[in-house]
């Protein structure tokens, strides 16, 4: 599938951890995922609360069973709680679609993104190959799938925007 069609939406709980942050404070928010973003809106009146460009995700991890963890650099994270588990599989599938036109990709998934995906769950891992394809792990412990570009990573418009690119609105 094209990543330009990555599209999500859903009530989940954004939990954002800095360095500069002593104590996270979970918020609801509205979530609405496109192929460039996620847009964070509150529940009541739908004013944008914050969001997360794509281009400042550095590894995405699937914490189990209703979490997804975006590292956005080396100082900022971001848990994004999903309210069961389904959903929370169907969030990180649209977030790794999204991914995958992050570094020029821009036909489709079956070429492979440069972004480094870990997934951790007592549930049995996901492995990602080459051809794009996915499948079950017998082992169901941590699995690191790094992609042919890791090493390749230059630096981008996220550096020229500050604070990894994620920026409260």
């Amino acid at each position: 599938m094209d990543w330009r069609h990555a599209s999500m939406s859903g009530s989940l709980t954004w939990v954002k951890e800095t360095t500069v942050a002593s104590s996270p404070t979970p918020t609801v928010l509205y979530s609405e995922l496109s192929p460039t973003l996620i847009v964070g809106l509150t529940l009541r009146g739908g004013a944008p609360a914050d969001y997360i460009k794509f281009s400042t995700v550095t590894s995405v991890m699937h914490m189990a069973p209703h979490t997804v963890k975006l590292h956005l650099g080396e100082a900022a994270q971001v848990l994004l709680i999903a309210p069961d588990t389904q959903e929370c599989l169907q969030w990180l599938d649209a977030i790794q679609l999204a991914l995958s036109g992050k570094k020029g990709n821009f036909s489709s998934t079956e070429k492979l993104s440069s972004v480094r995906m870990t997934r951790s769950s007592p549930e049995p891992s996901v492995y990602i190959s080459e051809n794009g394809t996915s499948g079950l792990s017998e082992w169901g412990g941590k699995k690191d799938v790094l992609h042919k570009n890791d090493e390749n990573h230059t630096g981008g418009a996220e550096e020229m925007l500050g604070n990894n690119g994620h920026q409260p609105l």
